[in-house]
């Protein structure tokens, strides 16, 4: 059993990978993936409670607040809406990526060694971006 520090410890790499994916998801896209606007949010399109995939950069694809809070995550959208959203983000991603996040049901428990590596990986990957 993990003591407290080391809870804390963990939670802490936890935060700082979700800056950087959402860093990162920001940074590729640059503009909302549905209307264009430059006010973005990041956005996983499958839950980030699903840790899994929750830092996967092919899991993520940049909204303005408009579609991110009340299209997406609000109310406002039809069942036809929503599945015309993933079918933008299959192509946005690929169909083969969007398959592999979908269906990846990995039970993942990330230890402090794990989360140091993917905090590393999106560091290196955002400062390959121009």
């Amino acid at each position: 059993m993990k003591n407290k520090k080391e809870i804390k410890e963990l939670k802490r790499l936890e935060r700082e990978a979700d800056k950087l994916w959402s860093e990162y998801i920001k940074k590729r896209d640059k503009r909302c993936i549905i209307c264009g606007r430059a006010d973005i949010q990041a956005h996983h399109i499958f839950g980030r409670w699903k840790k899994s995939t929750r830092w996967d950069i092919y899991n993520g694809v940049s909204l303005c607040v408009h579609h991110h809070r009340f299209c997406v995550h609000g109310l406002s959208w039809s069942r036809v809406q929503k599945e015309s959203f993933m079918n933008i983000c299959k192509i946005v991603l690929g169909n083969e990526f969007y398959n592999t996040i979908k269906n990846n049901n990995v039970i993942f428990r990330p230890t402090k060694e794990d989360l140091i590596g993917i905090v590393n990986g999106l560091k290196e990957k955002i400062n390959s971006i121009k």
